[in-house]
């Protein structure tokens, strides 16, 4: 998938340890806004602190636009009741958040402010030949300020009320917007069903895939540094394990890609046989090993990866992919119980 800048910037993936400086203009012999990096720097890997770190994003983003931008029809939550804590925890708390989210609200201000700098300066062509750095650093810089914002709640509110907040943010903000403020779904209306593993990994395989796909038709067409989605520091695995992990998923991909021509085949030969009729209305063998053998190309390329990644960085990675591709809308076939009757009888079947 192509991201712009502009959209990269507000992508829910910032995660990492420590306190970084602020991020400055990158630009050789000038002095950044807080701190100086040269262009061919990147900040370092250091894993993340918690797996559910970005629903603390989430709960602090949403923190800081109900302070700022507060909407007369949506509720303002009274955090301690909510989350069981005492006022004044709540009011250390929410200072907390706060800081936090004003901070990081002004790395990115300055770093949309410098790019767009940068870009007068070096023009459109010159500007998008070389990788976005002013954003990567941007990134890395609220990555810290987030996971010092996680450590610092953990210290103030004790052990106890930490509990009790990490409970209430994993239940509320696994999305960006309140669980409890979620009107209810309307009578009938499909309700989203959370996708099974094999699901979710299909779809980070073919997103791979395709977005390689893209960028090999960039290359090939002369693009200097087409874009590319940076998945050591989306998903917070070592930067070295990012070359081996494209690796078996463009490896899964082919053969996924192998699966799908086997699959037209038997549905054009499906068809050749039984006329044109639904295919999913027919449990056909062929199609049902080829169904089975593409779960097992999806399930062994999870294994790979985690024996490639270990157990630590690999539950990074799956967690990611699951807050990714989490949920949507899943269709199953009727249940045919007895082959088809009547109108669904095949086109070419014995009367």
């Amino acid at each position: 998938m192509l991201f712009s800048r502009a959209c990269r910037y507000s992508l829910l993936l910032s995660l990492c340890v420590s306190q970084v400086l602020l991020l400055g203009q990158s630009q050789p012999g000038k002095a950044g806004a807080v701190g100086q990096q040269t262009q061919d720097s990147k900040p370092l890997y250091v894993p993340p602190i918690a797996l559910n770190i970005l629903y603390y994003q989430h709960f602090l983003e949403w923190v800081g636009k109900e302070n700022d931008h507060p909407q007369p029809d949506v509720p303002k939550i009274e955090y301690a009741s909510a989350i069981g804590i005492s006022r004044d925890k709540e009011q250390a708390m929410l200072a907390i958040l706060l800081d936090a989210y004003h901070r990081r609200i002004n790395n990115k201000k300055q770093a949309e402010d410098a790019e767009s700098k940068l870009a007068e300066e070096e023009g459109a062509t010159e500007f998008h030949a070389h990788p976005p750095h002013l954003y990567g650093d941007m990134i890395a810089a609220n990555r810290t300020i987030l996971n010092a914002t996680y450590l610092k709640l953990k210290r103030v509110l004790g052990e106890d009320d930490f509990k009790k907040l990490d409970q209430y943010v994993s239940r509320e903000f696994a999305r960006d917007y309140p669980a409890s403020l979620k009107p209810p779904t309307p009578a009938g209306q499909l309700k989203p069903t959370p996708f099974p593993i094999a699901v979710r990994y299909e779809f980070f395989i073919r997103h791979v895939g395709n977005e390689d796909q893209r960028v090999q038709q960039a290359l090939q067409a002369g693009e200097l540094n087409p874009l590319r989605e940076d998945y050591s520091r989306a998903a917070h695995f070592p930067e070295n394990e990012e070359q081996p992990m494209l690796t078996i998923v463009l490896e899964a991909n082919e053969q996924l890609e192998e699966n799908d021509r086997e699959h037209r085949a038997a549905v054009i030969k499906f068809h050749e046989k039984f006329g044109m009729v639904p295919v999913r209305k027919f449990p056909h063998p062929e199609l049902k090993a080829l169904a089975h053998k593409r779960t097992d190309i999806v399930m062994q390329t999870r294994n790979r990866l985690k024996q490639e990644l270990g157990d630590e960085y690999f539950n990074d990675l799956d967690a990611w992919i699951a807050q990714r591709w989490a949920e949507g809308f899943v269709y199953g076939p009727p249940q045919v119980k007895n082959g088809p009757t009547g109108a669904q009888k095949p086109l070419n079947a014995p009367r």
